[in-house]
């Protein structure tokens, strides 16, 4: 997913994270008159809020950062080019603009469908997979920076003048055609879907699987006939965020068996502290009443 160069498509952006925000607070009103006590409403609030608005400001950042920033720094850099014979045989479908513009929804409500399917577990390893994915994609669009391919030539701007076309030209006004490896489009999407995967284990997994999955694949044959992304872009970029997706889960389930090997050796240092005490106790001597000591009384 790439921002354009103008600053039209950034406050559009900045608009739909605002609506986004009120969106939220609105909802915290109402789920707050339902929630007793203040540690559900802690809980509601991380789960709902907190996580969720630090990804969405993430993602804005990273997106910022990710294309504008390196566009000013290699714009005067050759460019690699990496399409193929069988790139240039892809038929451009102005129709699928549809679901590549659907691609925008995803990222701003990403961390609440993961935060509804798995609250925080799914959310912190949905955004440290997307701090590294951000990082390596600024990376390489640094040190190599590649085209997209866009299509849209005078010609064929003429043979083409239906609301799909017109919207496609719209896109290609925004959008720079550089930065295309790895596609962001294609990476917010499938990130989810591999999230999901490798991390829910509940009975619905599938049910939670399946429009991603849809969603994931019109929005990679949205890339490829909108000519907005070359065939290596989009398989680079899904086997890298499943890769990121697997990296995070071990990452977790590690931390998780430290917290438990740190909590199990405090539980047996205060079980061995209460034994001590408890030997002490059972070795101390035992108080003799002033009655223990009196004769016993004579029998008739």
């Amino acid at each position: 997913m790439k921002t354009g160069s103008g600053s039209t498509l950034i406050a559009d952006i900045g608009l739909l994270l605002l609506l986004l925000t009120l969106a939220a607070l609105v909802i915290y009103r109402f789920a707050s008159r339902r929630l007793a006590t203040r540690d559900d409403r802690r809980a509601f609030t991380s789960r709902y809020l907190f996580w969720p608005m630090i990804i969405t400001a993430v993602m804005f950042v990273g997106q910022l950062l990710c294309y504008g920033g390196t566009r000013l720094l290699t714009e005067n850099v050759p460019h690699h080019n990496f399409g193929t014979a069988l790139d240039a045989a892809i038929p451009l479908i102005p129709f699928f603009i549809i679901f590549y513009l659907m691609a925008y929804l995803v990222v701003i409500f990403a961390p609440f469908y993961l935060a509804w399917i798995g609250g925080t577990a799914l959310t912190k390893k949905y955004f440290v997979s997307l701090v590294a994915l951000f990082s390596i994609s600024a990376l390489i669009y640094l040190v190599a920076p590649n085209d997209v391919p866009h299509a849209w030539t005078p010609d064929v701007y003429a043979q083409h003048t239906g609301f799909f076309d017109r919207l496609l030209q719209f896109v290609y006004d925004a959008d720079a055609p550089s930065n295309g490896l790895p596609s962001l489009h294609n990476a917010h999407i499938w990130l989810i879907f591999f999230i999901i995967l490798f991390n829910d284990t509940s009975p619905r997994r599938i049910m939670h699987l399946l429009p991603v999955g849809v969603l994931g694949v019109l929005i990679s044959l949205s890339t490829l006939f909108c000519k907005e992304h070359y065939l290596v872009d989009v398989l680079f970029s899904i086997s890298l965020v499943a890769l990121l997706a697997f990296i995070a889960r071990r990452l977790f389930e590690r931390l998780s068996h430290r917290e438990g090997l740190r909590h199990f050796s405090s539980q047996q240092r205060s079980g061995h502290a209460t034994g001590d005490r408890g030997v002490e106790e059972s070795n101390a001597p035992v108080p003799v009443s002033n009655d223990s000591k009196k004769p016993p009384k004579p029998t008739l």
